[in-house]
Order: structure tokens, then sequence, then C-alpha cells
């Protein structure tokens, strides 16, 4: 172990605000696959040259050495932190597909940001190097502060110091008390008004009325939400279509809108994006879009639920896509044939969706998600 000389360094915190509650109340393999997304986006943000010194749980620890930001540069790149993470918050709300408790919580976490300026030492332990000294210890101390809102901007004095803004608006004046260090002086800013600054740009439907359609619709014995589960898991999609050989998909990510998965049939692969997904009361939509589909390449599925009492009616429509007088000519041929085929798939969905119908049945049935 060797240590190497103090060096004045910007220490630098974001923290997602709500992680312990969201961690220890919801199911782990989803909360975890969130945060790891969300702390990836904060290490995609970085704009100042700020090297990560750790990963901590629901925290990246970054520093600056040398030159350090202004004051005006240090809140940029917190609001950009801050903006890029709501965005991401508010996109998985939109696009989800599961209803886990993680799933359907995660909006409710935010992001609080604290920095600090001090001398510190690098300590090489092994092939990592740490940074060590008491001002470390005070950065990771103001993460436990008396302010009673969870989205903001903290700073301690040494950042106003010498600083080329005189102005500081919006920042108020505070402190805490430590065992440690005693008083312990900074100032804070409120992020919510980024908040206004959080866009999202809407997603495309594949609408309804397509001249190339065919539909059919069927009855199951049971509720919607369970309906809703099946055709969502991708897990069990192989269980319910027994022509299907495998369906593959990246299973370090949560299935949501605009995913991918295949599924690998005897003779040929279909890539399938997922394109929507809507929950509405006593309604549920979810619809693929598909390529490589046989004889014409590209397809949609239109799968549309509704609650019938206890009950469900599910309705799945296929549209064909297609400008070329050719593929016109051969989808009104090969119709009846392609609605026999539809009801088919109905049915094997039906005969799954009845004999799992609880939704303790579907909860395990939703292996590696």
């Amino acid at each position: 172990m060797a240590k190497e000389s103090i060096q004045s360094t910007l220490l630098f915190i974001p923290d997602i605000s709500g992680f312990t509650k969201f961690v220890q109340s919801t199911e782990i393999e989803h909360s975890q696959h969130i945060v790891q997304e969300l702390l990836e986006l904060l290490i995609d943000s970085n704009r100042l040259d700020l090297v990560v010194n750790e990963i901590e749980g629901d925290a990246i620890f970054f520093f600056k050495e040398g030159t350090l930001p202004g004051l005006r540069e240090i809140e940029e790149q917190a609001e950009l932190m801050f903006i890029k993470f709501h965005e991401h918050l508010l996109q998985y709300q939109r696009d989800r597909i599961c209803d886990c408790g993680a799933c359907s919580t995660a909006h409710e976490l935010s992001l609080k940001i604290i920095v600090h300026v001090g001398e510190v030492q690098k300590m090489q332990i092994k092939d990592k190097t740490k940074l060590f000294g008491p001002e470390v210890i005070v950065l990771h101390a103001l993460l436990k502060n008396s302010i009673s809102e969870d989205q903001y901007l903290l700073a301690t004095e040494g950042i106003f110091d010498n600083n080329e803004i005189d102005n500081f608006d919006g920042w108020m004046k505070a402190s805490d008390s430590y065992p440690e260090f005693g008083e312990i002086n900074y100032r804070y800013k409120s992020l919510k008004e980024q908040l206004d600054h959080v866009k999202l740009k809407p997603r495309e439907s594949i609408g309804k009325n397509f001249k190339n359609s065919v539909d059919n619709s069927i009855d199951i014995k049971a509720p919607i939400d369970d309906v809703h589960r099946i055709l969502t898991n991708l897990d069990i999609k192989n269980q319910i279509f027994k022509e299907l050989i495998d369906v593959k998909y990246d299973k370090s990510e949560i299935p949501r809108v605009g995913a991918i998965h295949q599924c690998v049939l005897p003779n040929f692969v279909l890539k399938i994006e997922i394109s929507e997904n809507k929950i509405k009361e006593g309604t549920r939509l979810y619809a693929e879009k598909v390529e490589n589909f046989p004889l014409f390449n590209r397809a949609n599925f239109l799968y549309t639920m509704e609650e019938v009492e206890k009950y469900s009616t599910l309705r799945l429509q296929l549209q064909i896509p297609s400008k070329s007088w050719f593929k016109n000519f051969l989808f009104r041929l090969i119709r009846p044939f392609l609605k026999r085929e539809m009801k088919k798939k109905l049915e094997d969905i039906k005969h799954f969706a009845e004999n799992h119908s609880t939704a303790i049945a579907i909860k395990d049935l939703q292996v590696g998600q």
C-alpha cells in the first residue's frame, strides 16, 4: 500500500434519494437492474471529466484534480445529471411492461448531489486507487443532513471561495453539526425547478386501421392482468407456443417498449420489437413489430385485452404494412389461412392462461427477469 502527495481536489457525489426503501421493499432483481441503469447514466452524463473513485451502492464518488471547475460549471453538471436521471425514469415509467413493485415505483426515486473541495491523498491498494483523508469523510457525512427536501445540490463553503460569481441566487445557507468535525457550513440549491426541463419524445403508435389486416378473438377464463403478464413474459413464450425452439433476448435488461427479442422457429428466426404497452382501466394493449415474417418480411401483432366481469376477452390483429401490389394480392389470397393460424395462436394463449391463472403462478414463472 502506497500513499501519494496531498492535493486540493473537487469531491462530487450524486446520490439516489429513496434508494434504501426502494431496494428493501421491492423485487431485488428488477431494482438492481434499474439502479444499475441510473448509475451508468450518471457516469455517461459526466461533462467535467470527473474521475470515478468508487461506486457506492446508491451513489457514485467522483473527483477532479488540477484546475477546478467554477461554480456555474458545477451547477450545470448537477443540473444535467438531474435532468437525464428524471428523463430516464419518466421514459421507463411510460415504456415499462412489468408491474412489479420495483418497476411500478421507480419513478419515485430522485437525486441529490453533494460537492466539497479539500486536500486528499491517494492510497494504492493492490491495483485500486482510493482517495483518503478527513475531507473524504466530511463529504460522506454531508449525505446525512437536515435539508428537508430530497432533490438538491449541496456545496460546502470552499466551493464559493474565490469564485468568479458574486451573486449566489437560489442558494440557501445552512449548517449541520457532526461529532467528528463539529459544525459544517454549506449552501444548498433546490433542483426541483429542473423538472420543468425534463422532456420525453412521444412514441409513434402503430395504429389499428391497416388495409392488410386480419383479426380474431377469444374469451379466456383468467383475469385481464394475468393474460397481460403471460403475453409480456418472454421467459414463458416458448411454453405457450410449442413451435418455438427458443426466445433470445438480453437478460441484462428488463424488457420494455423498444426492446428487441428473437423467436427461433425450425426454419426461420423472427426479430421482434415491443412497440406498445398501454394499461387503462378495464383494458390492456400490447403490440409487437416483427421482421423476417414469412412471405411479407414485416408484420405487426396487436393484442387488445378487455375485462369481462372477472375474466377477459383477447383480440389479436395481424397487420401487414406493405405498398407492394403483389404482397397486397398475396395477403388477400392467404387471408383465410392467416385467420386460422391466429385462432390457433389465441387457443394456445387461452390454454396456458386458464392453467396458470393466478397472480402467484404467473410470478413463479417469471424466472430470470
